[in-house]
């Protein structure tokens, strides 16, 4: 088991905590179920447990740049109240990004590249028949939906910095939260 000092837990708490509050504020968000910065035996440091999509068939894109706004939601923590970001964003940078190219590529819901959409297998994965044209633009658009993902994330954890700050240091001290405390502390407290 992974034991952290100090400086390093109140991190890992600065990170879960942004991604907690995010799930919490951001419409279509599915909410947490669980905080914890509790190194477990995996050598994970620290996680939010998430409850599962009620409708998970008929998910959307605005559910989908709910899970890219959550998912920015500890990068976007530790650079607000740190100024500067841990190693640890680069799981949830590849899964945002993962998204935001599916939502463009394979779901068609790019703003630019209408429903022209990649059909080539998973397992075929190269640039044949992509122009290079095409491939600029598909990565513009995802740039830009991570962009305004990445804003809305500021936005959200700027506006809330008191809560959040209360949830960084409750989570320090207390090292779990279930759903109902991290409910109860954001009761009537979070600006949307």
């Amino acid at each position: 088991q992974v034991v952290l000092s100090p400086a390093e837990e109140r991190v890992v708490a600065i990170h879960e905590a942004g991604h907690a509050l995010l799930a919490m504020l951001v419409e279509h968000a599915t909410p947490p179920e669980r905080i914890s910065i509790a190194a477990d035996m995996e050598g994970a440091l620290g996680y939010v447990l998430r409850a599962a999509r009620a409708r998970p068939y008929a998910i959307t894109g605005a559910d989908m740049r709910a899970d890219i706004c959550v998912g920015l939601g500890g990068l976007c923590a530790e650079r607000l109240v740190l100024g500067e970001v841990s190693i640890g964003a680069h799981t949830d940078l590849q899964q945002i990004n993962r998204i935001a190219r599916a939502m463009v590529e394979e779901y068609g819901m790019g703003a630019n590249n209408g429903l022209v959409v990649r059909l080539e297998e998973p397992h075929h994965r190269g640039d044949a028949g992509v122009s290079e044209r095409r491939r600029d633009r598909v990565d513009a658009e995802v740039g830009e939906i991570l962009a305004q993902e990445q804003t809305r994330a500021n936005a959200l954890l700027t506006a809330n910095r008191s809560l959040l700050d209360a949830l960084v240091e409750t989570l320090l001290v207390r090292k779990v939260l279930d759903r109902a405390e991290l409910r109860a502390m954001t009761q009537g407290g979070a600006h949307g």
